[in-house]
């Protein structure tokens, strides 16, 4: 074969044509398309578990603090005739959470919850505590609405009531004001009654709970540390009650129970049973959820 002949042959090999092209680009998308999907999901799987291990510690947390105290903490301290309302739940935990530092320093036992918009407390209660924030959430670190203080997606349980009115008054579940409740007051079974749940901030500030307290406990603000379930209301990922437990995890809203277990409760619950689970001594047991 002579040096020209090999030379033809060269410049007859060719590349890609545009058709080869476009069928590759169109298999690339295929597979994009196939596999976004299941990347999404395997990273909210990461967010949920990470959120499940947040109410594993708040629900540590509620026994290392029910062990020193014999009691779980209150949802808030508080009293009608003082304008300035103590503090919430998720403070009275804190020495119990590896937080002590931020505990001594909010110094619960002796100062009150700050009413003021500035000063050492006030800066305090904007801390970002990762704890008290769930990763699937949008939701900014501090809340607007309520002072600026540092964000929770996580509220504890009033209990069940018959309509969504505002009731700051002592409920039937595990958390309300100045509640003094042990495990002994659970008379359906601690791993049936719900103690904290979450609820998602969505870009609406009025619905974010705050980990410090709020101003207002014993008014609207209550929501900002507790909430109830009602006959009107049910488990929704974005419900109408806009201070409703919520999520943004598909399917449910998780919630650390009593005896400090974490489940998922599904939004498809029926309300009755939801009812139940949400007293601590509904007389009854509700069937499987």
């Amino acid at each position: 074969m002579n040096l020209g002949h090999r030379r033809g042959l060269v410049c007859n090999k060719s590349g890609f044509t545009l058709v080869e092209l476009l069928v590759v680009i169109a298999i690339i998308g295929i597979l994009v398309a196939l596999l976004l999907p299941a990347i999404q999901a395997a990273r909210e799987a990461a967010r949920r578990s990470q959120c499940s291990n947040n109410l594993k510690q708040i629900g540590l947390a509620m026994h290392n603090y029910h062990d020193s105290f014999l009691r779980f903490p209150p949802a808030f301290t508080a009293f009608r005739n003082d304008s300035a309302n103590g503090w919430g739940w998720g403070v009275f935990i804190l020495p119990f959470a590896e937080q002590n530092t931020l505990y001594e320093q909010l110094n619960p036992t002796i100062d009150k919850f700050p009413t003021a918009t500035s000063g050492p407390l006030y800066e305090l209660c904007q801390s970002e505590i990762p704890m008290y924030r769930c990763p699937s959430d949008v939701g900014p670190a501090r809340n607007n609405y309520r002072g600026n203080f540092g964000t929770s997606n996580y509220v504890g349980m009033w209990g069940a009531h018959v309509d969504a009115g505002v009731h700051a008054d002592p409920g039937n579940g595990m958390m309300y004001y100045n509640a003094n409740l042990s495990t002994q007051h659970v008379l359906d079974g601690t791993s049936n009654v719900l103690m904290v749940g979450e609820r998602a901030f969505n870009n609406k500030p009025w619905r974010g709970a705050t980990w410090s307290g709020s101003r207002s406990a014993i008014g609207p603000g209550w929501a900002a540390v507790m909430r109830g379930v009602w006959s009107t209301n049910a488990l929704k990922l974005m419900g109408t009650d806009v201070w409703a437990y919520s999520s943004l995890h598909p399917a449910g809203v998780q919630f650390v129970l009593v005896d400090g277990s974490v489940r998922l409760i599904p939004d498809t619950i029926d309300t009755a049973t939801l009812l139940i689970i949400a007293q601590r001594a509904a007389g009854e047991v509700a069937a499987k959820w």
